[in-house]
């Protein structure tokens, strides 16, 4: 940890911090646009909401039991700000694959509160995790093109499932940083269930670039 460690200062982390969640919402309100061409009200608002989302999960994360929905929220806000960056309202097929990122994030936050004891207590809080694992396999059926990544999500997931599991040392880590990843598949898989194959195709590489950053960063 670099605070504690006096590689950075309070202060500096503090100052680029919030620094950097000033710019994010400045650059909603300026590349942001209406299909009328109006100033995108609702995406700065909803980019608004993300910043004090984050800030919140910060702050209170360690004691609040909601915490996984935090954190699902501050994952739903962004693709909520995403989309009224450039529409009037939240298409419907967006809000749904909102809420199947929500459940994912629900269930990998919940593990990763628990991998300093590297073991978990309660299991129901995993089954949010089956959420887009069935929306997903619904996608497949009507485009050919989700069965790919469907398929490698279902891989990650009982990969994940199984060193939970088992439960040795380092295997609650291991989980997390596989369920971090795994994200940019479930967006391929929600990609390529609508028809955005080249997207999709770039969510992958974006999988296979995480795993390889975690070599040197570590996800956990």
């Amino acid at each position: 940890r670099p605070i504690p460690a006096g590689e950075v200062t309070a202060r500096q982390v503090f100052t680029a911090g919030f620094g950097l969640l000033a710019l994010g919402a400045l650059a909603v309100a300026a590349v942001g646009r209406t299909p009328d061409g109006d100033p995108p009200w609702r995406a700065m608002a909803s980019s608004a909401a993300l910043a004090a989302a984050i800030v919140f999960y910060d702050a209170h994360h360690k004691t609040n039991p909601l915490s996984p929905l935090v954190m699902g929220l501050c994952r739903v806000l962004v693709v909520a700000t995403a989309s009224y960056a450039v529409a009037d309202a939240l298409p419907a097929a967006v809000a749904v694959a909102a809420a199947a990122l929500l459940c994912h994030l629900i269930g990998l936050t919940y593990i990763a509160k628990q991998e300093h004891l590297d073991q978990l207590g309660r299991l129901w809080p995993l089954g949010f995790l089956g959420v887009p694992l069935l929306y997903g396999a619904q996608l497949a059926v009507t485009s050919p093109a989700a069965w790919a990544p469907w398929l490698l999500y279902v891989v990650l997931l009982v990969y994940a499932m199984r060193r939970l599991r088992r439960r040795r040392p380092g295997d609650v880590p291991h989980a997390v940083v596989t369920l971090i990843a795994a994200m940019a598949v479930l967006d391929a898989l929600l990609l390529a269930g609508h028809g955005h194959h080249a997207a999709a195709t770039f969510a992958v590489g974006a999988f296979v670039l995480t795993l390889a950053l975690q070599r040197w960063v570590s996800g956990t």
